[in-house]
């Protein structure tokens, strides 16, 4: 098909302007590529998406909260199409009988699968602190009321990843998907938690993406990824533990034998330096 248009494009009618439109534009042969004026659209922002979708249900006589609207555009990802159909959708099951029209957060957040982003910055201040059954009860009680297993799994990530954004640059706590008592939840829980902390949570809730991806019964896989999370820091300070347990022995043993020299104390001291710096705050609770 595209050598078949080749000699069209090259030389084309007076009167024919061809537009073509592409989201897999490595797809596209270059030689069509190189005989075309290229423009890429990029997303638009949240914000502006935001404020265009109110605008529009200001036209079309419709209140459409700022929550909702951040809702919507955040869901739609920067795709002004995906966020006018999800508007489509908003105002389609916020219609009464009589035609009132009444869009809420918690109603917006139902119809997208969404669970409350406060609800799930206590379900991970809960499993870094520990407290696995609490954030079991508190991730059923989310799925109860209609919060999608991959969804939720997905603000985890989303809030992981914030998390450390702020840990790394507190600067960068303004964030348009936070409401201003989220950000401060979000900076205490990020004042708390340590750089590898964060990282180990990605890595097993991004590992634990790819299962629930392919799972039969996402409940259950979701629980499994949180039990993982929550008993991570307990495999750290275990390590930590054996590590510290086999210096001892090896010294001990060496005492024995010969005098501990000098060179050897160092490289111990630098050993077992380098276990216990990674996590401290999970020390400080196994002690």
């Amino acid at each position: 098909a595209f050598n078949a248009i080749l000699k069209t494009l090259e030389e084309p009618p007076p009167h024919v302007k061809f537009i073509f439109a592409t989201t897999e534009i490595r797809k596209i042969p270059v030689t069509i590529i190189s005989r075309c004026q290229r423009f890429d659209l990029k997303r638009v922002e949240m914000d502006g998406l935001a404020a265009h979708l109110i605008d529009i249900a200001s036209r079309e006589n419709v209140v459409l909260p700022p929550e909702c609207a951040t809702l919507v555009s955040a869901a739609a990802e920067g795709s002004v199409r995906d966020s006018l159909s999800l508007l489509d959708q908003a105002i389609a099951m916020h219609t009464d009988e009589a035609g009132n029209i009444s869009i809420t957060a918690d109603s917006v957040r139902d119809m997208l699968g969404l669970a409350d982003k406060t609800q799930v910055f206590k379900l991970l201040e809960m499993i870094f602190g520990g407290q696995v059954s609490e954030a079991l009860a508190a991730a059923q009680k989310l799925h109860l009321q209609g919060a999608d297993p991959s969804m939720l799994l997905s603000d985890l990530m989303d809030i992981t990843h914030y998390l450390t954004r702020i840990a790394v640059a507190p600067a960068l706590v303004s964030n348009l998907n936070y409401s201003p008592a989220e950000q401060n939840i979000g900076k205490a829980m990020a004042e708390s938690l340590s750089i590898p902390a964060l990282t180990r949570a990605w890595q097993i809730l991004s590992k634990g993406a790819d299962e629930l991806r392919h799972a039969d019964h996402a409940p259950a896989v979701l629980e499994m990824i949180l039990v993982r999370l929550g008993y991570a820091h307990e495999d750290e300070a275990g390590l930590v533990h054996l590590n510290a347990q086999a210096f001892l022995t090896q010294r001990s043993f060496s005492d024995k034998l010969l005098p501990l020299g000098e060179n050897l104390e160092d490289h111990a001291n630098a050993a077992v330096a380098n276990v216990l710096a990674p996590q401290p705050q999970f020390l400080e609770r196994s002690v």
